[in-house]
């Protein structure tokens, strides 16, 4: 092979790896992120730079000035030198990419090309001593090394005093990598502009690779956890070295004296040891670096103990207070807090979280009210579900809009790292750790670790935020408890109120009932009175009315004996189709001056029962007076009956169905259970209209009331059906009583 093909060797592969490098960057370029366009920006510059050193080694830019044709490649290093401190700016002080200092650059840049091209008219010796002088066509050299002295002045000068202002050891740590990514590449351009451009473009492509992999990176890894890792790995390659030394040797002492021997023979089983226990020597050596050099954990053993320290714990604050130590004193941090993430619901279909802190190993935290889910933070938390680092609040773009709160809160906690906590389904708490005590950056193992921390810790939060719950609910449920019992007892005291006026006043009122009515009898047995039609009508008025005082006072009494339960039985066996029939001979009157019909159904297929005559007598009448209240004119009344096997679900035992259908004007789905209740009205009581079979005629409210106590004192069930209330379309209502066979104590 010709020397004149060993650069294009060289050079070809690296304008491929710009081509490529610069393609796949604009591709992936971050939105609003000017440190990507840069950095597209720069390799397009390198692979260009890179093509000129193709061309002029096979000689296409002979055509051009012989000083423009040398330093072509030279004002592409020195624009790159120029666009290293861009970026410097750009990461590190998010002030724009420093224009002025690119274009200063770009100027020199020109002075340079024009000086060369002979387009500004120099002498060509500019001074002279009888030691030296200095030439024209030294001067562009000249001012290519100054122009790169300058740029690696100022960006040194302006990393130094970013690293010294620096609040966090993450823009440290970042300014460290970049300073020696910059270092290599400063060096190569130097030896590129000296005239070692073979390896000056080797330095200049692995300073490439560098700053790709740091603009592109927001956790770079700690030059501590590098170094033990170092360290770890050149001590396992010695001792290895060392022992298959060794054994090679004892090898050759104790068996090179046979004429069989081969160097082979000890090298092989030797290889094969080292093969396999180098692991587990590397495990080992790695264990006693971590001992000499103070590193601040073992991983797994602080897993263990974490674990086995919380699993237990019930309480948020302890929680916190142990978790928090656990993971700083692990990690050897400053401190750190725990929050509890609630969600809430804006009022808009926007949901958002809100932040309460636990107090941990600091005083009083900072809660954050309200985090909105189209916020980055929340983005990152619930979305990509991922630690997030101050480093990359500090140097992504996409930060530097976040609300004033966040901002706020920020500044308040001034952390490192925050890491946060989920179950399955939800984000349930946030980890907001300090800086190390040392100064060291979290590592990626860091991070891992504190991820499967809080991953342990998600059970354990939610175990203990359950338990407060219930403490609260607990506490809650025992006010509710106290004030339930003493409505409770308030309301006793008022049913008892209640029923001991019904009794009193249904007493107390039966007796001058009955003497209003003894003489009212008398009146009417007067044949004289009798005759003279206007005393007839007050007479029958008398009578008419003491007669339904009389129905109201015995419902009070029997509702009175309900309450108390000292409603009386005498049971004996009832043909339920003669008592219906019975009942319904009292209404007859009613019903023709209503126009309406009453039918029987069924009634004679339906087996007796045992019950109490009289109570089941006063169950039908209410029903039937309901039916014709409720009806209008020229409506049809059914009473039908079935009979109730034991297997039907209805009862436990055997019975019978009697339903008490109307074509009325039905009842509300809403009150078709409090129209049992004692008293029980529908609609404004100061529109009640009294009469026993008048339309839409309203009672005392005790007669459903009455109904229900019976059946229920028979072993029984009762209820209305109805699709609700309409008084133009009638849909009507019916009435189910359910009774047994025999009564409860028979059935046994």
């Amino acid at each position: 092979m010709e020397l004149s093909l060993l650069p294009l060797l060289l050079y070809i592969p690296l304008a491929a790896f710009y081509l490529v490098s610069t393609v796949i960057n604009f591709l992936r370029k971050r939105l609003h992120q000017a440190a990507d366009y840069f950095l597209v920006l720069f390799l397009g510059i390198s692979f260009l730079e890179t093509l000129l050193l193709i061309l002029q080694t096979v000689g296409v830019f002979e055509v051009f000035i012989p000083p423009v044709e040398e330093n072509l490649p030279h004002y592409g290093i020195l624009l790159l030198v120029g666009l290293c401190l861009s970026l410097s700016l750009l990461l590190f002080k998010k002030k724009g990419p420093g224009w002025i200092f690119l274009g200063l650059d770009l100027v020199w840049i020109a002075g340079i090309l024009l000086v060369d091209a002979k387009a500004i008219p120099l002498p060509d010796t500019l001074w002279v001593t009888p030691k030296i002088g200095f030439y024209t066509q030294n001067m562009s050299w000249a001012a290519l090394l100054i122009g790169w002295g300058a740029l690696v002045v100022g960006t040194g000068a302006f990393l130094i005093i970013r690293y010294v202002k620096a609040r966090t050891v993450f823009i440290k740590n970042r300014v460290r990598y970049w300073g020696g990514a910059l270092i290599v590449f400063s060096g190569g351009a130097l030896l590129f502009l000296l005239g070692i451009e073979h390896a000056g473009s080797f330095f200049l492509f692995v300073a490439s690779l560098a700053i790709i992999y740091i603009i592109r990176t927001y956790r770079l890894p700690d030059f501590q956890a590098m170094a033990y890792k170092l360290i770890s790995a050149t001590l396992t390659g010695l001792i290895s070295l060392l022992l298959f030394t060794f054994g090679f040797l004892l090898g050759e002492r104790i068996l090179g004296r046979y004429s069989w021997y081969r160097s082979i023979l000890s090298s092989l089983p030797m290889a094969l040891i080292l093969i396999i226990f180098y692991n587990p020597l590397q495990e080992k050596v790695k264990e006693i670096v971590q001992i000499l050099t103070g590193e601040p954990y073992n991983r797994d053993r602080a897993l263990r103990e974490y674990s086995k320290s919380i699993s237990s714990i019930l309480e948020i604050d302890l929680l916190a207070t142990v978790s928090v130590g656990l993971i700083s004193e692990a990690l050897d941090l400053v401190g750190g807090a725990l929050f509890l993430v609630d969600e809430v619901e804006l009022g808009t279909g926007v949901s958002g979280w809100r932040l309460r802190g636990v107090k941990g190993m600091g005083g009083t935290l900072p809660n954050l009210d309200i985090l909105t889910e189209n916020n980055i933070f929340a983005r990152v938390f619930v979305g990509e579900q991922r630690p997030l680092t101050h480093a990359e609040i500090d140097l992504s773009h996409k930060f530097q809009t976040l609300p004033e709160n966040v901002v706020s809160w920020l500044q308040a906690l001034d952390v490192e790292v925050f890491i946060p906590i989920h179950t399955k389904s939800e984000w349930v708490g946030l980890f907001a750790l300090a800086p190390k005590r040392s100064g060291a950056s979290y590592s990626s193992e860091d991070l891992e670790l504190l991820g499967t921390l809080a991953d342990q810790t998600a059970v354990a939060l939610q175990n203990a935020r359950l338990v407060e719950s219930l403490t609260v609910v607990n506490n809650e449920f025992r006010r509710a408890y106290a004030a339930m019992e003493n409505a409770h007892e308030k309301l006793e005291r008022i049913e008892r109120t209640k029923s001991d006026f019904i009794s009193i006043a249904s007493h107390e009122l039966r007796t001058p009932l009955t003497v209003m009515n003894g003489y009212t009898q008398m009146l009417s047995s007067d044949g004289e009175l009798m005759e003279n039609p206007y005393y007839a009508d007050l007479i029958e008025g008398l009578l008419g009315g003491a007669d339904r005082l009389h129905e109201i006072i015995e419902s009070m009494l029997d509702v009175a004996k309900i309450d108390t339960r000292a409603l009386e039985l005498r049971t004996q066996p009832i043909d339920l189709a003669v008592l219906l029939q019975r009942v319904s001979r009292n209404f007859e009157r009613d019903i023709q001056v209503r126009e309406q019909s009453l039918l029987f159904q069924g009634l004679e297929d339906v087996p007796k029962i045992q019950g109490d005559p009289q109570t089941l007598e006063k169950v039908f009448s209410n029903l039937l007076s309901n039916a014709i209240k409720y009806t209008p004119n020229g409506g049809k009344i059914t009473i039908g009956g079935q009979h109730i096997p034991p297997t039907s679900g209805l009862l436990e035992w055997e019975g019978v169905e009697v339903v008490v259908s109307d074509t009325g004007i039905g009842i509300d789905p809403q009150a078709q259970k409090e129209i049992f209740t004692r008293f029980y009205h529908d609609g404004d009581v100061g529109l009640h209209s009294s009469g026993k079979t008048k339309f839409k005629a309203r009672g005392a409210g005790l007669g459903l009331a009455v109904v229900q106590g019976v059946v229920e004192a028979h072993g029984g069930r009762v209820w209305v059906e109805s699709e609700g209330k309409d008084e133009k379309n009638f849909p009507g209502s019916d009435f189910h009583i359910i009774l047994p066979l025999h009564q409860p104590a028979q059935n046994l």
